[in-house]
């Protein structure tokens, strides 16, 4: 899904790291003081330093807690 196509959530953000997982990419970011982490498409061209915008599809967020690994939302 593009970025254009969510409007309700959208943000900007630096790439700490790249990551390149054979058939997909894991990029490394912070929003505030969270770090997060996002699959992409192998043929991204963002590399660390980049400035990039995300958006996310709500509808699919899943959301775990760090220490207990339980399922917070999904």
């Amino acid at each position: 899904m593009m970025v254009e196509a969510i409007t309700t959530c959208t943000f900007e953000t630096t790439i700490r790291v790249y990551e390149l997982l054979g058939a997909e990419v894991f990029l490394y970011a912070d929003i505030a003081e969270t770090s997060i982490t996002a699959r992409v498409d192998p043929r991204t061209t963002a590399r660390p330093g980049d400035k990039v915008k995300f958006a996310i599809d709500v509808e699919k967020l899943h959301v775990f807690d760090k220490d207990t690994e339980k399922i917070i939302t999904h």
